[in-house]
C-alpha cells in the first residue's frame, strides 16, 4: 500500500486541508495511507491538527491518516521520507522559490508532487506539478502515483539524478567568497 508523506508546518496555507480531501477522493478507489509530520516551531497548532482530523474523518480516511504532532530529528525525518512512497506538498502560497522539503525529497530519490508556482517548475518535472488551490488537478496527479509503482520509481530516480548535479551549499559559498575576494 503506497504511503504518502507531508512533512512542514500543518497550516492549511500549506495545502493540508487540499491534500486531506484529494487523498480521501484518491483513497476511494486505491489503497494508500497518508502521513503528516507536523513540525511544531511555535508550539499550539494542535487547532490546525484538529481540523485536518476533523476533515480526515469527514471524507472518511481517518483509519488511514496519521498525524505525528511533534518536531522530529533529522534522521527521524529522513527515515520517514525514506519510507515514503509520494512526497506531496501542494503549498497554496510558498515563502522561499524553493522549499527545502522539496530538495530533501528529491535528493532522498522520492517522487514529489507539489505547486506549480514561484521557482518551483525550475527544480520539478511536469508530472509532478499540480496547479494552486485546484484540488482535481492534486486528486489526478495523486493518482496518478498511487496507482502506477513504476511511475514512482522512474520519476524519484530522476529527482535524485537531478540532486546529484544540483549546487552545494559549500561550492555556493565558496564561489561567493570568490567573487567577494575578487571586488575587496
Amino acid at each position: 500500500v503506497p504511503t504518502i508523506l507531508y512533512f512542514t508546518s500543518p497550516l492549511t496555507i500549506r495545502g493540508t486541508d487540499l491534500l486531506i480531501k484529494s487523498f480521501a477522493e484518491v483513497r476511494q478507489s486505491h489503497p494508500c495511507n497518508l502521513v503528516v509530520l507536523s513540525r511544531q516551531d511555535s508550539g499550539g497548532l494542535t487547532e490546525e491538527e484538529d481540523l485536518l482530523r476533523k476533515l480526515a474523518l469527514e471524507h472518511s480516511v481517518a483509519g488511514s491518516f496519521e498525524i505525528i504532532p511533534r518536531n522530529l530529528s533529522p534522521d527521524g525525518v529522513k527515515a520517514h521520507i525514506a519510507a515514503a512512497d509520494i512526497i506531496a506538498l501542494p503549498f497554496k502560497i510558498v515563502v522561499a522559490s524553493v522549499p527545502i522539503s522539496i530538495l530533501e525529497s528529491m535528493s532522498m530519490g522520492r517522487p514529489v508532487i507539489t505547486t506549480d508556482i514561484l521557482g518551483i517548475p525550475e527544480i520539478i518535472s511536469g508530472q509532478q506539478l499540480v496547479e494552486p488551490c485546484n484540488r482535481s488537478s492534486l486528486s489526478a496527479t495523486l493518482e496518478s502515483f498511487v496507482s502506477d509503482e513504476s511511475l514512482r520509481k522512474d520519476i524519484g530516480s530522476r529527482n535524485r539524478n537531478r540532486m546529484q548535479n544540483y549546487q552545494r551549499w559549500d561550492d555556493a559559498r565558496e564561489q561567493f567568497l570568490d567573487v567577494v575576494q575578487e571586488y575587496a
